[in-house]
């Protein structure tokens, strides 16, 4: 039997006493009727905190706890019993333990507020994180001016606060992460600390190893070439101090003192008092056409989770009760909901279904949980977790139902964010794991123009690249095909410098077509507003072209979020255009002569094997010729070298105009030239090289030196497959032809 029961038979017992005295009695029915009410308080109490998704507990004015709800030992797998006194204390995690013991004596002997994250381990091994809230009270007797003081405190659970956080903290380092994959070249100066943070993977594009690196920026300065080193710290120190874009090329001179041209692009980063802090500088090696990358960095912050609100209504759905927090979140004050339907807070997003079943849930004596979309005083849409529980009187009839509401709304934001930077690193990831694989310009421009249909949903793309031997400005891409007169005028794609973005290199947003200025270039007629971006595409340090995108959406380009998106993806199509560009640069310049740009030896030596191997299968005739310029050292002697090269170039030129689309002309060594002529008989190659042996001499060379008129002659030597041989006899033979032709009084055609 408890305590409470003892006591109410005893006050049976007393009335049944015959006892005169009246005041006696009052005063025992008195209390009788103040312990009923306080025992069915307490049992209230113990209903109300024990239907919280929140512990509670309360302790004495020396921080022993005296009471904690059910919600805590669900956490903790203590028994209340366990948990009383300085029992609680086993439950903290042992790395939290002595933080959390410190701040809590602490606070009890100051008799302040206590709040702190720590962890909880249930004796299961479960690891909880929680919010602990602890509140300093003080209780006062009237009558008899005593006090006793303790702690009134909740813990929440915010274990998947802590989850969502690490996530996203994860997803923004995997997405800075790849962002410096994408960046070639660039380095840091921190002005605070007078530091470069050189990234090591760039040492070797400068020649340095670790040690040898530049510290500071004057050390950097310290290799610039002596002639520039004024300019470029004159350049880096108004940037600094001026915030001036910087954009220069100097020259610097490596360890091995080799000797390149750098090409730097800098971008000042102040703090919040817009002071300069850091300053990213993107360098380009021009010398090799390495274009830099630019590193981009997204950073993101958890938002903390307040307490949860309470609400407390009747059973015909009346409010009875609100807490501060309820008001905080809401905007309505106490008296403004009190007597309303919780209805007030509605959205008209919720499915009506869903407040049906909540409201069958909770009738027949059962806990509703679920998330509902709100709307706060000022039309404000919130999200909340939400518990609604009944609460049943002493013969187990529903009362009252109580809702403990935890506001979700920065979750269900993060939700979204963290959604959207995995599909952007994905997508971004993917586009550039693809460039880093193309090798054909035209496939990069329509994964290019693909990508950004998929990214901005643009109801117009179109690239136009110039072409500068013609000065015209041609479509590669039309999306939707077929309207590129409607996009750009004419008289642009004939001009293409009419364009202020070609001239300029710096790329033109219009959010608003109604109210800002558009470019005179614009042929594209906008029906119901919208805007359009025309970025510049830039690579070598050379503008080649236009990327345009029409959106018919209002305000949509002065979303800077879109404008990094656009850029990212741009600079990195313009870095594997520019890898793609030096591929091939590199493959011409090993089978091509640099002088007349002919194929050189190399290449020739190369090609005779698989021509002869091809003519000996087809049981076909190859012909050889070997040509040499007659008295030409005469010239480089007499007019110098640089006239004897401008002649070997137009000579190079009359024989190319000379051949056949499968002949090949190749440069063999000095002033000698040879030409392979597949499916030809002697016959007809005598009579190709007499052709050209006339139009060497016919020619007149009057621009090669002013004032002089030079003419020139040329000795062939002509071998043939098979008759001849092959391979090295078969050179040998054209060699011996050549000098016979020599021999026998140049500028004339010999054979064997």
């Amino acid at each position: 039997m408890n305590e409470s029961h003892r006591k109410t038979e005893s006050m049976k017992n007393v009335e049944s006493l015959p006892i005169d005295n009246n005041e006696l009695r009052s005063l025992l029915i008195d209390y009788k009727q103040k312990n009923e009410l306080l025992r069915e308080s307490e049992v209230r109490f113990r209903t109300v905190t024990n239907v919280l998704p929140v512990g509670v507990f309360y302790t004495d004015h020396e921080g022993n706890f005296l009471f904690v709800n059910e919600q805590w030992c669900n956490v903790t797998g203590f028994t209340a019993e366990e948990s009383l006194g300085n029992g609680w204390v086993y439950a903290l995690h042992h790395d939290d333990r002595a933080r959390v013991l410190r701040e809590w004596e602490n606070a009890v002997k100051n008799k302040r507020a206590f709040k702190s994250e720590f962890r909880l381990v249930h004796y299961e091994g479960k690891i909880t994180w929680v919010l602990c809230v602890a509140v300093h009270v003080v209780f006062s007797d009237s009558k008899e001016i005593k006090e006793s003081a303790g702690y009134v405190a909740t813990i929440t659970d915010i274990t998947e606060r802590k989850l969502m956080e690490d996530e996203l903290r994860k997803s923004k380092d995997t997405l800075a992460h790849a962002q410096r994959i994408a960046q070639l070249s660039s380095w840091e100066w921190d002005v605070e600390n007078r530091k470069l943070r050189i990234p090591e993977g760039i040492f070797h594009m400068y020649g340095f190893s670790r040690e040898e690196s530049p510290g500071n920026i004057e050390e950097f300065i310290a290799c610039v070439h002596e002639d520039d080193r004024n300019f470029v710290k004159d350049s880096f120190y108004t940037t600094l101090h001026e915030g001036k874009a910087l954009d220069i090329e100097y020259r610097i001179i490596l360890p091995d003192e080799t000797e390149r041209v750098i090409r730097s692009y800098a971008e000042i980063i102040c703090n919040d008092e817009k002071e300069p802090q850091n300053i990213i500088i993107a360098n380009l090696d021009i010398t090799e056409n390495v274009f830099i990358e630019e590193e981009l960095h997204k950073l993101h912050r958890a938002v903390e989770y307040g307490p949860a609100s309470v609400m407390i209504t009747n059973t015909n759905g009346q409010i009875e009760y609100v807490n501060q927090r309820f008001t905080q979140l809401t905007g309505y004050k106490y008296d403004e909901v009190i007597g309303k339907n919780p209805s007030i807070l509605k959205s008209g997003s919720t499915p009506p279904e869903l407040y049906k079943h909540l409201w069958k849930t909770v009738s027949s004596g059962e806990e509703w949980r679920g998330e509902l979309c709100n709307k706060k005083k000022n039309g404000e849409l919130y999200w909340e977790s939400t518990s609604i529980s009944p609460v049943k009187n002493r013969k187990g009839e529903i009362v009252q139902f109580i809702a403990i509401k935890e506001n979700i709304t920065d979750q269900k934001a993060l939700e979204v964010e963290r959604d959207n930077n995995f599909r952007n690193l994905r997508r971004l990831m993917d586009f550039s794991t693809f460039l880093n694989e193309e090798t054909q310009e035209d496939v990069l421009f329509k994964h290019l123009s693909k990508t950004l249909k998929e990214v901005l949903n643009p109801d117009v793309i179109a690239i136009f690249l110039l072409d500068n031997d013609n000065h015209l400005l041609n479509d590669v891409i039309i999306d939707p095909p077929g309207i590129s007169d409607k996009i750009i005028k004419n008289e642009v794609l004939l001009d293409p410098l009419l364009c202020r973005v070609i001239r300029t290199g710096k790329e033109l947003y219009v959010a608003d077509i109604v109210k800002e200025h558009a470019c005179e270039c614009l042929a594209f007629k906008f029906e119901e507003g919208g805007g359009y971006a025309c970025f510049p595409l830039i690579t070598g340090g050379t503008t080649i072209g236009i990327l345009f995108v029409i959106k018919k959406e209002t305000e949509y380009w002065h979303n800077e979020e879109v404008r990094k998106l656009l850029a990212t993806y741009v600079g990195l199509a313009m870095s594997a255009l520019q890898r793609i560009r030096l591929m091939n640069f590199a493959k011409r310049t090993a089978i091509t002569d640099a002088l007349t740009g002919i194929y050189n030896r190399r290449f020739f030596d190369e090609m005779l094997k698989k021509q002869l191997a091809l003519t000996k299968r087809r049981n076909e005739h190859l012909c050889l010729l070997l040509l040499d310029l007659d008295h030409f050292k005469s010239i480089n002697d007499t007019y110098g070298h640089t006239a004897g090269d401008r002649v070997l170039q137009e000579v190079s030129k009359i024989l190319n105009n000379s051949l056949r689309t499968s002949d090949v002309l190749a440069r063999y060594g000095g002033e000698e030239f040879v030409i392979i002529m597949p499916e030809a008989d002697i016959a007809h190659a005598r009579e190709k090289a007499e052709s050209i042996r006339k139009s060497i001499e016919t020619s007149c060379f009057d621009t090669i030196v002013h004032g002089q008129m030079l003419k020139l002659t040329v000795s062939i030597g002509i071998a043939s497959f098979p008759e001849h041989g092959a391979g090295e006899t078969l050179v040998n033979v054209a060699d011996d032809a050549l000098y016979k032709a020599k021999k026998n009084g140049r500028n004339r055609v010999e054979v064997p």
